[in-house]
C-alpha cells in the first residue's frame, strides 16, 4: 500500500538495541533486537562503551527490521527516531569519528569534578531546580578536558549516544534534542545553551550539538546507511528523547494529570504538569513537553531488586500464589537492598527496615511488594507536595506488571486505578514521536492514537482503607529515622 505510514523506533539501551516498526495506528509490525557484542570496555568502576559497536548493533537491528517488513509486503513512507541513555556521552572528530570509546551515563568517575561544576552552574541548578550528579554529561565533558587534553584538543563535538546514532544514519552529528541535552547543561526554561557557565568551566559552546524539539526532522538517510540496514533510501530520521522519557511516552502519558510508574530493578516515576517544578530537595527534575508541558520526575533505589535479591526468581511463581490471602500483612519494611535514597527523599545513610508481622518467607515476600508499594505512594505523595497535579489512573510498566497479584497490591495502597499498556517499550515511544512532525501531529495525538491498553487493576475500597492506617505508620517510622520531616 502506497500511503502506508511505517513508524520506526530504534532503542539504544545499556545491554543492547531494540527497534519497533509500527503503524500510525499503534499496531506492531515487526520488532528486532541485538545485544552489544562488549558491555563495558573499560576496568571496573569506569563504565566505557565502543560507539562503534552501538552503529554495528544498530545497523544489524535495523536490517533484520526492514528484512521482516518486507517478508510481510510491508512498504510506504518511513520514518525513523531514536533513543538513547541519558548522560551518556562520546568525543567525535569532524568527521563524527569517536575519538575514545564513549562514557556511560552510570560512570561515575565526574565525581571528582563536581564541586567545580557546582560553583561554575549554581545560578543555572538553582533555576532548573536539579543538582548535577556525575552521572550527567556536562561533568564527564569537564573530566575530559582536565584528564585527557589530546582528545579533548581534537573534539569536534560532544554527542550524546542518540546524536552518535542519528549521525550514522543521517550524516548530520552536531544535532541533539532538548532531553538528551538536559544533563549536558542546556537551559530547557530559555532554550539555549549555557554560554557563560560553559565558557567558564573551559568548554567553548560550540563543542555542543544544535538543539532541536523532539520529533523534528534532522535528515534523510545516507546512501551508505540505506544500503546497510536496507531502509528506503528517503527514509526520514527524527530527533528522539532520551529512554526513560521515550518509556514515558510508550505508556501513553502525555497530558497533564497523567503518571507512569515503572517497576524494574528501581522504581522510576514521570508525569506531565501544566507548569515547570522546582524542587528544592533535588529529588525531582523537568524534562520539557513539546506541547509546552512539563515532564517531571523522580528515580529511586528501591524496586524489584529486593525480591530477586532476598527470594530468587525461582520461588516467585509459588509465592505470588499466597500474597492475595496475605494482605494487608500489618508489616513494615523499607526494601532497600543497599544504603542510601535518591527519591522520595535524598538520604546516603538511608537503610532497609523490617518491622514484621509474618516472618514466614510468603509473609516477608508480601510486605516486600507493600513496602515498594508504600514507597511508591510516598513518592506521589512528594510529587504532589511540589505541586503535581495527580489523576485517578496511574500507567503501570517494568517487570513488576508480570506479577498481576503486585499490580493490584499497588492498587490497594495507592488507591488509584492502574492501567497496563500493551507494548510499554522505549522503543515503541520513539515510534510514537516519530509519527508527531513528521505526520501533523502533536506528541498528545500520535500518543492517543498508538498506545493501547491490555490491563487494569481497580483499587479495593476496604483494602485501601486498612493501608491507609499501615501507610500512615509506615510514614511515622520513616520520620523517627529521619529520612522524611513534615513537609517531605
Amino acid at each position: 500500500m502506497e500511503n502506508r505510514i511505517i513508524l520506526i523506533g530504534l532503542d539504544l539501551g545499556t545491554q543492547g538495541v531494540r527497534a519497533i516498526a509500527a503503524s500510525e495506528k499503534g499496531g506492531v509490525l515487526a520488532e528486532a533486537s541485538r545485544r552489544y557484542e562488549t558491555i563495558n570496555t573499560a576496568k571496573d568502576p569506569w563504565k566505557e562503551q565502543d560507539a562503534a559497536g552501538w552503529r554495528r548493533a544498530a545497523f544489524a537491528v535495523l536490517a533484520e527490521l526492514s528484512a521482516a517488513l518486507r517478508a510481510k509486503g510491508l512498504a510506504g513512507r518511513t520514518v525513523l527516531s531514536l533513543d538513547g541513555t541519558s548522560g551518556t556521552v562520546v568525543p567525535l572528530d569532524k568527521s563524527g569519528a569517536p575519538l575514545r570509546s564513549a562514557i556511560l551515563y552510570n560512570d561515575s568517575r565526574a565525581g571528582s569534578v563536581l564541586a567545580r561544576v557546582h560553583e561554575k552552574t549554581a545560578a543555572l541548578e538553582e533555576k532548573l531546580g536539579y543538582r548535577m550528579g556525575a552521572s550527567f554529561g556536562l561533568p564527564k565533558i569537564v573530566w575530559l578536558r582536565e584528564n585527557e587534553p589530546a582528545v579533548f584538543e581534537k573534539t569536534a563535538v560532544f554527542a550524546h549516544q542518540a546524536d552518535y546514532l542519528a549521525g550514522c544514519l543521517t550524516g548530520d552529528f552536531r544535532v541533539t534534542d532538548y532531553s538528551n541535552a538536559l544533563k549536558t547543561g542546556y537551559d530547557l526554561l530559555a532554550e539555549r545553551w549555557p554560554e557563560d557557565e560553559l565558557r567558564a568551566l573551559g568548554l567553548d559552546p560550540a563543542l555542543l550539538p544544535r538543539v532541536v524539539h523532539p520529533g523534528e526532522a534532522i535528515g534523510r538517510l545516507t546512501p551508505e546507511a540505506a544500503r546497510e540496514t536496507g531502509l528506503p533510501p528517503d527514509t526520514l530520521v527524527a530527533a528522539g528523547v532520551t529512554d526513560g522519557y521515550a518509556s514515558c511516552v510508550s505508556s501513553g502519558v502525555v497530558r497533564p494529570g497523567q503518571y507512569n510508574s515503572t517497576i524494574g530493578t528501581t522504581l522510576v516515576l514521570k508525569g506531565v504538569t501544566k507548569n515547570f517544578i522546582r524542587d528544592p530537595g533535588g529529588r525531582v527534575y523537568c524534562h520539557k513537553h513539546p506541547e509546552g508541558f512539563w515532564y517531571p520526575g523522580g528515580a529511586g533505589n528501591v524496586g524489584g531488586l529486593c525480591l530477586n535479591k532476598w527470594f530468587g526468581p525461582e520461588r516467585f511463581e509459588e509465592l505470588n500464589r499466597q500474597v492475595p490471602r496475605l494482605c494487608p500483612t500489618g508489616s513494615l519494611v523499607y526494601p532497600l537492598t543497599a544504603k542510601g535514597e535518591r527519591f522520595p527523599f535524598v538520604a546516603p545513610e538511608a537503610e532497609a527496615f523490617f518491622l514484621y508481622e509474618d516472618e514466614s518467607e510468603a509473609g516477608r515476600y508480601a510486605a516486600a511488594m507493600e513496602g515498594v508499594g508504600y514507597v511508591e505512594r510516598l513518592c506521589f505523595q512528594t510529587l504532589a507536595g511540589l505541586g503535581c497535579e495527580l489523576g485517578d489512573e496511574i500507567t503501570i510498566t517494568g517487570g513488576a506488571v508480570k506479577a498481576p497479584v503486585w499490580s493490584q497490591v499497588r492498587a490497594d495502597i495507592l488507591g488509584r486505578r492502574l492501567v497496563q499498556p500493551e507494548t510499554a517499550e522505549a522503543a515503541f515511544g520513539a515510534a510514537i514521536l516519530a509519527g508527531t512532525k513528521a505526520l501533523g501531529r502533536t506528541l498528545t495525538q500520535s500518543a492517543e492514537a498508538m498506545v493501547r491498553f491490555s490491563r487494569a487493576f481497580e483499587p479495593d475500597a476496604a483494602r485501601h482503607e486498612r493501608y491507609d492506617e499501615l501507610y500512615a505508620r509506615f510514614c511515622a517510622a520513616c520520620a523517627e529515622r529521619g529520612y522524611i520531616h513534615g513537609n517531605l
